[in-house]
């Protein structure tokens, strides 16, 4: 973990210790306090995080019925395969870079708006017809465009086990090739047996 990540997570915990203090004091609700503490952001899938609204806007009526649909059958508790119904919808509604960069900055906003101060977000890279470096820059510009004094939003490219040898080259090469540009490693994802 680099100095900077340390560095936050410490001066979070300070931060959080010191409003956990004054909510004792003040007698402040614990939703206030949550939101007003400095967060890290350290878990966050791109494909399973933009902000709802993004998604309606975007979606037509049939994909905004659809995934409104999967989202309640979700929260009434159906089984793991089931929920990545909702992730086909998504890529149906998110399918150009354009999009893409939007949403990622949709998605940086919402966070620092909930007081993330830091976020690694995870992708894996997707080819919308300008190849995937192409994807990769649309993310990247999404964060970029999000990024304060207030939020630093990163990339960690996800990779699974299951991909070609050419496919984890080309994820290998645009981590090395654009690490000093937001993207600080890769994520190795899927079945591990």
């Amino acid at each position: 973990m680099s100095i900077l990540k340390w560095a936050l997570l410490f001066v979070s915990f300070l931060m959080i210790s010191n409003e956990i203090c004054k909510a004792e004091s003040e007698s402040i609700n614990q939703e206030r306090l949550f939101r007003s503490i400095s967060k890290a952001e350290l878990h966050l899938h791109l494909g399973g995080s933009y902000p709802l609204d993004f998604l309606l806007n975007l979606a037509s009526p049939s994909q905004a019925a659809k995934l409104i649909e999967n989202l309640e059958l979700i929260s009434q508790g159906i089984s793991y395969q089931s929920v990545f119904q909702v992730f086909d919808i998504i890529s149906q509604i998110v399918n150009t870079e354009e999009k893409v960069e939007s949403g990622t900055y949709a998605l940086c906003r919402s966070l620092e708006a909930d007081g993330v101060v830091y976020a690694e977000i995870r992708t894996g890279l997707k080819d919308f017809g300008d190849g995937l470096e192409s994807y990769l820059k649309s993310v990247l510009k999404g964060i970029q465009r999000a990024n304060s004094d207030r939020f630093k939003g990163y990339v960690l490219l996800s990779l699974q086990r299951s991909s070609t040898a050419e496919f984890a080259k080309k994820t290998i090469d645009l981590a090395l090739q654009y690490q000093d540009q937001g993207v600080i490693g890769i994520d190795i994802s899927g079945d591990s047996t």
